[in-house]
């Protein structure tokens, strides 16, 4: 960002203040990080500078790692980037979860985002996990492929357990060959780990050499 944008940020901020992604809060722009507008400064101090391990380690994954809670600062902003939606906000986490991720995870190839369902395309415009996933991406320096395809179905919020594993059993599909690539699978929220499981059987079947997963947030 150059110094006349930042500038030009904080003097906006000051005019139309807005508040926090997170804690609702209105923001200061003497305490948010430039390229970081949605979140004050307090929040940005809250957000994990490291991953955590989900232990057990769903069996299809050689590793799989989260980030920081869905009840949390992170969390709610996640919410609102997703829900609202604002890509805006999903962008400024993405940045900190790849800085998060930086020299943590396993070598990989490949970034490959969680796809979401036809009809949450047409509500968004945009894929929350694309963006979570491109941060990460940046940070470590490989691609970021559409490698899976997910048809026309219901969320998973909601849901129970066993509700979650019926309802993505054939929901994905792979679009690429992967060829031995190793993959990391990005998502915006693990809980039961379904859909999760459901992807990464189909880039195992499609030739990857293994799956690691790193979800933005952890739901009980």
């Amino acid at each position: 960002m150059t110094q006349h944008r930042a500038w030009g940020l904080v003097a906006l901020d000051l005019i139309l203040p807005t508040p926090c992604a997170a804690c609702g809060g209105m923001r200061k722009s003497t305490q948010t990080t430039p390229g970081t507008w949605t979140l004050c400064g307090a929040c940005q101090q809250r957000l994990p500078t490291t991953l955590a391990r989900l232990d057990p380690v769903p069996s299809l994954f050689r590793a799989s790692f989260w980030w920081d809670e869905y009840d949390s600062p992170t969390g709610a902003a996640l919410r609102r980037g997703k829900y609202r939606p604002d890509h805006s906000t999903l962008r400024a986490l993405s940045q900190a979860l790849g800085r998060a991720a930086s020299g943590v995870l396993p070598a990989v190839d490949w970034v490959v985002p969680v796809p979401q369902t036809p009809q949450a395309w047409l509500k968004r415009g945009f894929s929350p996990a694309h963006v979570l996933a491109l941060g990460v991406g940046e940070s470590l320096g490989c691609p970021v492929r559409m490698a899976l395809g997910r048809g026309w179905g219901q969320a998973q919020a909601g849901k129970s357990a066993s509700e979650r594993q019926q309802n993505v059993q054939g929901a994905f599909s792979p679009r690429v060959a992967l060829q031995g690539q190793r993959v990391l699978l990005v998502d915006d929220t693990v809980t039961s780990g379904a859909t999760a499981s459901a992807c990464a059987q189909e880039l195992l079947n499609a030739g990857a050499a293994h799956v690691v997963l790193l979800a933005a947030t952890r739901a009980a």
